[in-house]
């Protein structure tokens, strides 16, 4: 190898050792723990997967908070709630006050309408689109999509119920029974009797007594046929039969007494009597509130006498504090529902409290999390100083190594010229 091939490889040498130098000044000037995408890839990753983390946990935070407002506001509500029941218990009280007179109640009611309409107003609340009150109650998860509230942390998930308390705020109202008598005589038309219902279900008891020739009693709920029977002496009416003008023919029920029957009979109201339930049953899911009772429909082909009697018991009804179209009397609720709608609240505020606690819990141990996310990622951005003041050693003994090449390069060169300038000389 050439002396010129020698310096040359040795500045080459000098010229790499210098432009590496830079990058080690700018690791402790920047305080940059890498200082091009070359020196680390490794480091680059977790990096990268450190602020992932952060995101991630900071996004469930914002969802926790979001739960813990939901359930303040909810909380807010049902306080509100607790004070106008309590106030329902006591306009309650006043009203069976042996003292209280009509005009008295009829002011209390006027108050527990206005009760009621504020309930109304307070299920309807929501928040950020979210029913405080949901009807049925409804489980959400905290931080998921849509319009529910969520977030999950570890291997655990902290659930919010919409208490649903509104559908709890009922009561059972009974309904007063009603009783006709009704009497007929000399027609052959059918006769129809039109009574409007006080509610959807119950017991119709009918008596059916056919004075003389058979008569055809049939009862409708609604348009539904609940009842059809021809009561008479089966040998008024020729082999049992009875046949309308319509040409419809019926079997003839012997009467109960065994011979002619009317409401002067001895005893009337103990025979020729149906008891038909309406709204349940065979009629189960009849919410109409319309019933006719028609005698002889297809009208009977003479004249004819009858009389019947009829009584309807209601089955007791459900109520509510938030209907959405009656407006109830403090008659319709009694002072024990009031205070069992009281405890219905409390129970839901406890239950309210166990959730924003757990949610508390959740939110301290995101913002432990993330703090401690934030410390490894400064840690990573901190300078290697010991590598880095290890590599500028280096690099400064790798440059006076090479000086000191050169500088003896240049002395052999000068050296052997003259060395050999002698010999020559010599000879």
């Amino acid at each position: 190898m050439s002396f010129l091939s020698a310096d040359a490889l040795i500045v080459s040498n000098m010229n790499r050792t210098i432009n590496q130098r830079p990058d080690s000044g700018k690791s402790l000037s920047r305080a940059d723990k890498i200082a091009g995408a070359h020196s680390n890839s490794g480091e680059i990753t977790a990096r990268a997967r450190t602020e992932s983390e952060r995101q991630g946990i900071r996004k469930s935070m914002h969802n926790v908070q979001n739960s813990i407002s939901y359930l303040q506001a909810q909380q807010g509500s049902m306080e509100t709630i607790a004070k106008i029941l309590s106030r329902a218990g006591e306009l309650k009280v006043s009203y069976l006050s042996p003292t209280a007179s009509n005009s008295d109640k009829l002011n209390l009611d006027k108050e527990f309408a206005e009760i009621q309409n504020q309930l109304k107003a307070i299920q309807e609340q929501k928040f950020n689109g979210v029913s405080l009150f949901a009807l049925p109650p409804t489980q959400v998860i905290i931080g998921s999509s849509g319009n529910e509230l969520s977030s999950k942390i570890d291997d655990g998930t902290v659930e919010i119920k919409r208490t649903g308390i509104f559908n709890n705020l009922t009561g059972v109202a009974t309904l007063p029974a009603e009783s006709f008598d009704i009497d007929a005589s000399g027609s052959n038309e059918a006769y129809v009797e039109s009574i409007s219902l006080k509610g959807p279900s119950g017991t119709l008891s009918w008596w059916q007594w056919p004075i003389g020739v058979p008569d055809l009693f049939t009862a409708y709920h609604g348009s539904t046929k609940i009842h059809e029977k021809a009561w008479g002496s089966p040998g008024r009416a020729g082999v049992g039969r009875l046949t309308m003008s319509d040409g419809a023919v019926h079997d003839v029920v012997a009467n109960t007494n065994g011979g002619s029957l009317g409401k002067s009979t001895p005893n009337a109201t103990s025979h020729n009597v149906d008891q038909i339930e309406f709204g349940k049953g065979a009629d189960a899911g009849n919410l109409s509130l319309g019933m006719r009772l028609i005698v002889n429909e297809g009208d009977a082909q003479s004249g004819t006498q009858w009389n019947m009697k009829y009584a309807i018991e209601y089955d007791p009804i459900p109520i509510s504090l938030v209907s959405e179209s009656e407006i109830y009397s403090l008659d319709n609720f009694t002072l024990s529902e009031f205070e069992g709608f009281v405890n219905v609240v409390t129970n839901a505020m406890a239950e309210n409290g166990s959730s924003y606690n757990s949610l508390k819990t959740m939110h301290e141990r995101l913002e432990a999390s993330y703090a401690e996310l934030e410390k490894h990622e400064a840690s990573l951005n901190e300078p290697d100083i010991a590598k880095t003041s290890t590599d500028m050693k280096k690099s400064d003994l790798l440059l006076n190594l090479n000086v000191n090449f050169i500088k003896r390069a240049m002395e052999i060169e000068n050296v052997l010229p003259e060395d050999f300038l002698q010999i020559d000389s010599s000879l």
